[in-house]
């Protein structure tokens, strides 16, 4: 059963109610052995907001669970670009 998430206050002592999580699907570009899918999920763990990154060698694709209120996209395709690979 899903319970609604509780409001939050903040510092500032507004009432703030947490975003829903998202769910990204990245095609990664370059892997070729369990050392660069560690490489990717370790980069993409490291990011502020993701709760989760799923790497697969086989599929070439990460699923990544992270919190749009912290980080984005953009940022992840970042990362991973630094880490020598490329998401599309």
């Amino acid at each position: 059963m899903n319970t609604p998430a509780e409001p939050r206050a903040t510092l500032s002592g507004v009432l703030q109610t947490p975003q829903p999580m998202e769910t990204v699907r990245l095609s990664i570009e370059g892997m070729t052995c369990t050392g660069c899918v560690n490489s990717v999920a370790r980069v993409l763990s490291a990011l502020p907001g993701v709760a989760q990154a799923d790497v697969s060698l086989t599929k070439a694709r990460a699923k990544v669970t992270y919190d749009p209120a912290q980080t984005s996209v953009d940022a992840m395709k970042q990362a991973i670009a630094r880490a020598g690979y490329k998401a599309a």
